[in-house]
């Protein structure tokens, strides 16, 4: 009961904060809206509405017209892969993959842009010069995308990945080694399966529950731990990033 008090609130100012300019709450069959239907206020409305006042009463006018401070990260979104990992696994490994990378760039107070598939290919990432770019369990990638990918990790970019990227093409079929193998510096021999468990680190990172993919294999980057005795936390050297 408690959570669920603290939940209502924090939908009100988590997306605020996250650039949201209105906020739509959606009962159930049989629940109670913004109003019961005997005329009173519900409780879930009370809990919530010095929030709403403070919002509405000018606060909630003052960031929406607020510079929000760019960090220049990218987080890529394609429905390619939305397909893709239902195909190679499971699609809730899709949505928590992106739920892991909000949390920590939130935690981290990084302000972040989800672009979409079609903009990475028209040149996005050097439109509006990021610096970053993150790719959650994105296992379909077009060779345009790769291309624009190679070119901004050559430049200097920054990029992240953290299971199975690139190993099917735009068209969801399996390629050797993947799109990137040359970027990451890793063969990706694609199996369906995962294994988890603890990630013992040889950089001091402790994490007790990890996934890697067993067919795995540096080529030119290094692997700094692993996940049971599969090779895992890849970092790379391409051109200038």
């Amino acid at each position: 009961y408690l959570n669920q008090r603290h939940e209502y609130r924090r939908l009100i100012w988590s997306n605020l904060l996250n650039g949201c300019n209105s906020l739509w709450l959606f009962t159930e069959t049989g629940g109670e809206g913004m109003l019961a239907a005997d005329g009173r206020i519900p409780e879930h409305v009370k809990w919530v509405l010095p929030d709403y006042q403070a919002v509405v009463n000018g606060f909630g006018q003052l960031v929406m017209q607020a510079e929000r401070q760019d960090s220049k990260v990218a987080v890529l979104h394609d429905y390619r892969s939305v397909v893709g990992a239902e195909r190679f696994d499971k699609l809730s490994r899709y949505r928590e993959s992106h739920k892991v990378f909000d949390r920590i760039l939130n935690n981290a107070g990084i302000q972040y842009h989800y672009i979409g598939g079609r903009e990475l290919e028209e040149g996005i990432l050097a439109k509006e010069k990021f610096k970053t770019l993150l790719l959650p369990f994105t296992t379909c990638i077009t060779l345009e995308q790769a291309n624009k990918i190679r070119q901004f990790v050559k430049k200097g970019g920054t990029l992240i990945a953290d299971i199975a990227p690139g190993i099917m093409n735009g068209h969801g079929k399996i390629i050797p080694h993947g799109m990137l193998a040359d970027v990451f510096g890793v063969n990706q021999e694609p199996e369906n399966k995962t294994i988890n468990g603890k990630v013992i680190s040889t950089i001091g990172i402790k994490l007790q529950f990890a996934m890697a993919m067993p067919g795995i294999k540096a080529l030119t980057a290094k692997s700094m731990g692993t996940v049971a005795t599969t090779p895992a936390l890849f970092q790379n050297k391409f051109g200038k990033g």
